[in-house]
């Protein structure tokens, strides 16, 4: 179970590069083009800032970025998001979607990258709901991690030329990828959460612990 629902955030990345593709290409009217040319400028200096960081020469700095950028900012951001707001609010309003989403939209607008914001919203919602339907915390990390982990595989194998594949481009993927991508994704998400549905009644589980 946690399995698969690390590997629904994989079903779902041919879907979300239209997403992706349409948040990237948002213009705004003239009485924004304030916001919208500090919104460009703060993306690509972290495009260039995330590309310096994540040049992996050798199999230990993969590895090392893969604990780097994988799984300390998937067990520390799912804690923060899922574990302690998100659940926090779901105590105060009393309704799982509100808390869902609200949690989600505060995860992708702390990443101060806009041209990114609603595909990453759209991921804290998944993981989100993940955390909600099975109340155990390291569902929504193995998700995080699948990925955060696939794009620094992909940066690795990419940048030692076994690939020629741009995990960070922009642009959409065929139509038929998408629907398919899309179809996939939602019928592994609908038996998940039947599934979760299914198993003893719990509450959200505590805090990882050592």
């Amino acid at each position: 179970m946690v399995l698969l629902s690390a590997l629904v955030i994989l079903f779902i990345m041919p879907a979300n590069s239209w997403v992706i593709n349409w948040n990237a290409n948002v213009h705004f009217p003239e009485a924004l083009k304030a916001f919208e040319t500090w919104a460009k400028s703060k993306e690509e200096t972290l495009k260039v800032l995330t590309n310096q960081l994540t040049v992996f020469d050798n199999p230990g700095q993969f590895l090392f970025g893969m604990l780097i950028f994988g799984l300390i900012p998937a067990i520390g951001e799912e804690i923060v998001f899922r574990g302690l707001l998100q659940r926090s609010l779901n105590r105060v309003l009393r309704n799982t979607h509100v808390a869902v989403w609200v949690a989600a939209f505060i995860f992708g607008a702390i990443h101060m990258q806009f041209y990114g914001f609603i595909p990453r919203m759209l991921l804290g919602a998944i993981l989100g709901y993940l955390y909600a339907w099975s109340g155990n915390i390291w569902v929504p990390i193995a998700g995080h991690f699948m990925n955060n982990g696939f794009t620094v595989l992909v940066l690795y194998l990419q940048q030692r030329k076994f690939i020629n594949f741009q995990i960070e481009a922009t642009t959409a993927m065929p139509l038929s990828s998408i629907m398919l991508s899309l179809i996939i994704s939602v019928l592994t998400l609908l038996y998940l959460y039947r599934s979760y549905k299914n198993l003893p009644m719990k509450q959200p589980s505590e805090l990882p612990t050592t």
